[in-house]
């Protein structure tokens, strides 16, 4: 039976909807979304800069970066229903229809029941290459450590990120935020400070409206509360939250990422079986 495959075209309309969105970001990015300020804490007795004003991230992008993710994953599931129906040599019917998907898991000891769920209707060679991308067979390759040291800092798997954030998005939107790099810094200018300024490094985190981006003191005092300039050196970029976790991932590189692994790693082995 001949089958014409759309594998393709859902992919190549995800990456139309991403690039779409990463030019939006990037001239969100570029604007400087943000507004500084600089105050006396007498609690602390600390001068403290802070966000003054943030302009908030369009609301439309959660539902824009679910398309993406969305486009992403069925890609892989039509490329699957694709391989099915080209090995059993017929149209499948509505309940093996649904037994269908490509499988993503981290788990190697799971692999077997996962593939006798979905991979059934498949041939042995198109399972084996399935098998061969799966996450839990690359330790550090294609993964995306969380922005923090701990015992699970080898962090996720690409595919396992697309899949997840993927089957939230189903539920629920993915949570966007604005986060500030972890190389951030301020050069502030004014009394007691050098002509040409000072450099203080900044705080990473979610850009909100009176949150601190770097304090400090003077050694000695001013009489009177100095008149400060800052000029900003933060890193902005759209996170989004990683499924039951704290963690966050720039959602451009994600989509990218993603989009590259598909392309060059799955689709050539597995379309050759078509």
């Amino acid at each position: 039976m001949t089958v014409v495959p759309d594998h393709r075209a859902k992919l190549e309309w995800g990456r139309r909807h991403f690039e779409s969105l990463n030019d939006e970001i990037n001239s969100y990015v570029a604007s400087s979304p943000y507004k500084m300020a600089a105050k006396y804490d007498f609690l602390r007795s600390e001068y403290v800069a802070y966000f003054e004003k943030i302009t908030p991230v369009p609301q439309d992008w959660s539902l824009r970066i679910g398309d993406c993710l969305h486009n992403l994953r069925s890609a892989l599931d039509a490329l699957a229903f694709a391989l099915a129906v080209k090995h059993v040599g017929r149209s499948l019917t509505p309940q093996e229809e649904r037994r269908v998907q490509f499988v993503i898991t981290d788990d190697r000891d799971g692999w077997p029941n996962e593939a006798r769920k979905s991979l059934t209707l498949l041939s042995d060679d198109a399972k084996q290459i399935i098998e061969s991308v799966q996450p839990y067979q690359t330790f550090l390759q294609d993964r995306v450590c969380p922005p923090f040291d701990g015992p699970e800092r080898v962090g996720y798997h690409t595919l396992s990120l697309i899949r997840d954030l993927s089957n939230t998005d189903k539920h629920r939107h993915v949570i966007v935020s604005l986060a500030v790099a972890a190389a951030s810094a301020i050069v502030v200018k004014g009394e007691g400070f050098p002509p040409e300024g000072l450099t203080l490094a900044g705080s990473s985190g979610p850009l909100v409206e009176g949150g601190e981006i770097v304090c400090w003191t003077f050694l000695k005092r001013p009489r009177f509360r100095p008149q400060l300039e800052l000029e900003g050196q933060l890193t902005v970029e759209v996170e989004a939250h990683a499924p039951n976790t704290d963690w966050r991932f720039p959602i451009v590189s994600i989509l990218a990422s993603a989009h590259r692994i598909i392309l060059e790693n799955i689709f050539p082995p597995l379309e050759a079986l078509l």
